[in-house]
């Protein structure tokens, strides 16, 4: 019926039952590894997404006011960290022509810290001031949005968007200002 060769299980018609996992360097893009060696991994990895995206939460609840250990402030970061998986996810499996089939931790920015700061300290602090700095940064993420929408459009105008439209913008000047000069030279 079937015969046992080293890791192998070969059925009598010949299909394998069983096969060794070959597992490949872990800086590869699809690489294998143990679980041996890919579980203390994956747990550094989320210890290290706890405390970049805490943080900035962290800092932005201090400076409005809201206490430590409080319900709102623990109702925060665990917001955090959902939104923050849920996006992780998104990120990963793509949905449509979101996500970037990657795996790329998403979290919170500490790049908004000083601004949020000073919000909280216009605003007198408190649940008012964290509710500020939401509807800003909701009202900021739909212009983004919106603004991604055209952004192929808009990118022989804004040089900066992509290399291939600055080469090709900088070129035609470049062949403006070599025509005009051969023109002068002419007279």
């Amino acid at each position: 019926m079937y015969s046992f060769h080293g890791n192998i299980i070969i059925l009598k018609g010949g299909i394998d039952m069983k096969q060794k996992t070959n597992y490949s360097s872990p800086y590869e893009l699809d690489g294998k590894l143990p679980l041996k060696t890919a579980f203390p991994l994956g747990l550094q990895h989320v210890l290290a997404m706890f405390a970049g995206n805490l943080t900035p939460i962290l800092l932005i609840a201090g400076a409005c006011g809201i206490t430590a250990g409080s319900a709102e402030q623990v109702a925060i970061l665990q917001n955090a960290m959902l939104v923050a998986g849920i996006v992780t996810l998104v990120q990963l499996f793509s949905i449509g022509p979101v996500g970037g089939k990657l795996p790329i931790v998403m979290g919170t920015s500490s790049g908004f810290i000083g601004v949020c700061q000073s919000v909280a300290g216009v605003m007198g602090g408190g649940v008012a001031a964290y509710g500020a700095i939401l509807g800003a940064s909701l009202l900021g993420g739909l212009f983004e949005t919106v603004l991604g929408f055209f952004l192929k459009a808009s990118a022989p105008f804004l040089p900066i968007c992509g290399y291939r439209y600055s080469r090709s913008l900088h070129r035609s000047f470049l062949n403006q200002r070599r025509h005009r000069f051969l023109r002068r030279r002419q007279f």
